[in-house]
Parts: C-alpha cells; sequence; structure tokens
C-alpha cells in the first residue's frame, strides 16, 4: 500500500496516478519533490517516504533511534547465544525464493542429531 496516498500501489512503483497537492503545510516543513514532468513525488525527500505533520529530518531519527534499539537486542541475542553454544542461523529474502523448503529439508536432515527450534520473524506481518 502507498504510504503516501493510501492507494493499492506498492509506495515504490511508480504511480498510474496524480497525488494532489491540495494540503496546508502548517510549518510541519516537509519536502516534496518535483519530477522533470512535474509530478510531485511525496516520497522524493531524504526520508524515502512523506508522512503528514513530520519533517523529512524526525522520520529519520524516529527510524534510526528504532535500528539502534533492534542493534542492542541483536547484540544481547549473540552473547547469549554464543555463551550457550548457540548455532544461530538468520534466513532472509524474497517471498517464494525457497527459505521454507530450506528450512524444513535442514530440520529434517539434522533434527536426529541436535536440537533444533525455528522463530519467525515476518517483517511484513
Amino acid at each position: 500500500m502507498c504510504t503516501v496516498c493510501g492507494c493499492g500501489q506498492d509506495e515504490h512503483a511508480h504511480h498510474g496516478h496524480e497525488h494532489g497537492h491540495d494540503h496546508d503545510h502548517g510549518g510541519h516543513g516537509h519536502h516534496h519533490v518535483h519530477g522533470a514532468d512535474g509530478a510531485i513525488d511525496f516520497g522524493g525527500g531524504i526520508a524515502g517516504v512523506h508522512l503528514p505533520g513530520m519533517s523529512q529530518e524526525r522520520i529519520i531519527r524516529v527510524e534510526r533511534d528504532i535500528l539502534e534499539k533492534n542493534d542492542a537486542f541483536a547484540s544481547a541475542n549473540r552473547a547469549r547465544f554464543a555463551a550457550e553454544g548457540i548455532l544461530a542461523l538468520n534466513l532472509v529474502s524474497s517471498p517464494g525464493s525457497g527459505k521454507t523448503t530450506l528450512l524444513v529439508r535442514a530440520i529434517g536432515d539434522l533434527a536426529s542429531r541436535h536440537k533444533i527450534a525455528v522463530i519467525e520473524g515476518d517483517q511484513q506481518t
């Protein structure tokens, strides 16, 4: 879904319709990029998205804060896994690329020799 207008288009896909510029800026200092065709690209600022009421800098600050917190959790997890001799693998790839097939095969091949656990963390949901 487009985070700009709510249409069904992927936010990174080229939209087949115009996004109007009929809102009041209200001092929130957002940035619009105008393309060569004169169209307004609401996702063209440094943050890559447009959120009414949030400046590009604020969006980036929020995202960095979230990523820093994730890094801290990941560091703690890696330390715990290392202390307990746990091999942890992170399978990340596009939908339909074979992650589940690989996982099912690996579990089948290794389950008789090793303890295995799966933690699912779907980025989309």
